[in-house]
């Protein structure tokens, strides 16, 4: 066999489904070469029409083919992104797949991937998903759902994800998170109303909710966290900073509904916060606003975008208290 013809037999072995993650011989290449070879490649009309995952569709967009032992190898890369999938049909047939890209195509089940067990990170953003469900996968580290039309999600439960993209959605709470490992969560341009699904994720390093309709803060301890963004909802109370996020060093609230400068006492516990932006809130409207932010954190490197003056430092008048509605 030469060279020239073990290159067209990996290549046509590529639209043979992988039944196991050790699948793909030299004697199935030869095999495969042979095959292709009694059927000519139709003519390309630069139309793409809508179409399932099969084997031959799959034989496009695999790649990263490794060397698995005794001359048996496997596809461990799968990318069809803007190919006009409707479904995921036979994506169970390729175990061995690490990475998938399916973006960009018109999806609207993704239950398929429970069957990936070696799954590291799945694309499926701008696709047409309602729902998503798939079973726990041991391996997956990064999930992106960027795009769709994700309403709700019940529960979530991915034991080693790291990385989870919900942006774009119309998600109204975050489900249920069993992700113990999670780092970064990103639900940008939603309707979530709550931060509720985030307190018990004790690894999270960055959260990222900005443009929601955020009005409660539900924070929980967040030890890890250093990067927090909820600019854009409607947040007045930060109550739930008083006891959460120690670690924190960049937090963007711009563009909510603080109004009290009492409130702002609720950061005394941020002592490792060095980026800070309130802009848009009316609280920024009271007299000398920056004196009372400094009051409370003045060890901020920014305070929405430039550092303290030297008439930022002087003490902040009294804020009074206000007077009690008499409901009678």
């Amino acid at each position: 066999m030469t060279s020239a013809d073990i290159a067209m037999g990996i290549k046509a072995i590529k639209s043979t489904p992988v039944m196991s993650p050790v699948a793909v011989t030299w004697a199935q290449v030869e095999e495969a070469r042979r095959a292709t070879q009694a059927d000519e490649v139709e003519e390309d009309t630069g139309e793409i029409k809508p179409t399932s995952l099969t084997p031959e569709v799959a034989s496009g967009g695999l790649s990263l083919l490794i060397d698995v032992g005794c001359l048996e190898f496997n596809y461990i890369k799968l990318d069809l992104a803007g190919k006009s999938l409707i479904d995921l049909q036979d994506l169970h047939q390729y175990p061995a797949i690490r990475f998938l890209d399916v973006s960009n195509n018109s999806v609207t089940d993704a239950t398929a991937l429970g069957k990936l067990g070696s799954l590291l990170s799945a694309k499926l953003d701008n696709n047409q998903l309602s729902t998503f469900s798939i079973s726990a996968l041991s391996n997956l580290q990064n999930l992106s759902l960027e795009g769709n039309q994700l309403g709700s999600i019940e529960s979530l439960d991915q034991p080693m994800l790291l990385h989870l993209n919900f942006n774009s959605n119309q998600l109204t709470q975050l489900p249920s998170l069993s992700c113990p490992n999670l780092k970064t969560v990103e639900a940008r341009m939603n309707k979530l109303n709550s931060t509720k699904g985030i307190e018990t994720l004790s690894r999270l390093e960055e959260i990222n909710l900005e443009t929601n309709e955020i009005t409660e803060l539900v924070l929980g301890p967040l030890p890890d966290l250093t990067r927090l963004i909820l600019s854009g909802n409607q947040i007045g109370n930060l109550e739930a900073f008083s006891t959460a996020c120690c670690s924190l060093e960049e937090l963007d609230l711009s563009n909510n509904a603080i109004a009290s400068p009492k409130e702002l006492s609720n950061f005394r516990g941020l002592t490792s916060l060095r980026t800070l932006s309130l802009a848009g809130n009316p609280v920024t409207e009271t007299d000398k606003y920056r004196n009372h932010v400094h009051a409370v954190l003045p060890h901020l490197e920014t305070l929405d975008g430039e550092p303290y003056s030297e008439e930022d430092h002087e003490p902040p008048p009294v804020v009074e208290e206000e007077a009690p509605t008499d409901e009678s």
